[in-house]
């Protein structure tokens, strides 16, 4: 009998993988493709995804995710533009962040990890949604907060990275410590 801990478990949950798949499907039945191509485009790109992902050699890289990937763009550019189309265009984007943090490669939890990474972003969809619905029909202000938008995410995402980057200041010892000098000429 071992004294280590078991191996914690896998990532890859099947939550995070249901719910890429529910919002990719969602945006299908918004998006511009007929009724049963678009919801069928979401589906199996994710679905295709998760396979190659979970099941494929080598099991990590960025090349498993891009059937998902190709979906998504597939589904975001024949989407009509619309305050819901944006808003469930943003959440499967963040669906999709989540999902990939919830790695098969790498213990689970992932999601929770990428919490803090992936909260700005959710930060800046509720956002862009709020202003896409308080500024309908003007363009010029639209394009104008969401420069503004853009550049205040630049600055806290500089802002963030700096501070991370810092080294925490030493602690000070309670009393110095000194040392015995050698003595000369015994």
């Amino acid at each position: 009998m071992s004294g280590r801990p078991p191996p914690p478990g896998r990532g890859g949950g099947l939550a995070t993988t249901v719910l890429l798949g529910g919002t990719a499907c969602f945006l299908g039945l918004l998006g511009g493709l007929p009724f049963p191509v678009g919801p069928a485009v979401g589906a199996l790109g994710v679905a295709a995804s998760a396979i190659w992902r979970t099941y494929g050699r080598g099991r990590g890289g960025a090349v498993p995710l891009v059937p998902a990937l190709v979906a998504l763009v597939v589904l975001a550019v024949t989407a009509p533009v619309a305050a819901s189309t944006d808003l469930f265009a943003g959440l499967t984007g963040l669906a999709f962040l989540l999902w990939v943090a919830d790695d098969p490669g790498r213990p689970a939890g992932g999601g929770r990890r990428a919490a803090p990474t992936i909260a700005p972003a959710a930060l800046a969809v509720g956002f862009a949604w709020a202003i896409t619905l308080v500024l309908a029909g003007q363009p010029q202000e639209i394009g104008l907060a969401g420069g503004l938008l853009a550049a205040a995410l630049v600055l806290l995402a500089v802002l963030f990275s700096s501070l991370s980057r810092r080294a925490p200041a030493p602690a000070p010892s309670a009393k110095p410590v000194r040392r015995a000098s050698p003595r000369r000429g015994m």
